[in-house]
């Protein structure tokens, strides 16, 4: 089964995840809980405030991704998405 998650796509959500969660992000909860053994791989989608180091690791995870929406993004912040600058990425 296929495993879809909107992470880190509004700053409030990241705020609100490190104030309960001892300081971690959302980014930093799904990879300490999630492996990479036995499970679906997750599709992270948005990622627009998880920070660098957090997208190279989610990236780099057997079988991960990371679905970034560049128009989406454009339109409701105004800003393109970090992974997606990385990977020069065009809309």
């Amino acid at each position: 089964m296929a495993f879809h998650i909107h992470l880190e796509d509004q700053p409030q959500e990241v705020e609100d995840c490190k104030a309960a969660e001892d300081g971690n992000t959302p980014c930093q909860l799904l990879l300490h809980n999630l492996d990479d053994r036995g499970q679906s791989p997750p599709t992270a989608v948005h990622c627009t405030y998880t920070q660098r180091q957090h997208l190279d690791k989610l990236a780099g995870r057997k079988n991960w991704h990371v679905c970034v929406c560049p128009t989406t993004e454009g339109m409701l912040n105004g800003f393109r998405n970090q992974y997606c600058q990385k990977l020069e990425c065009t809309e």
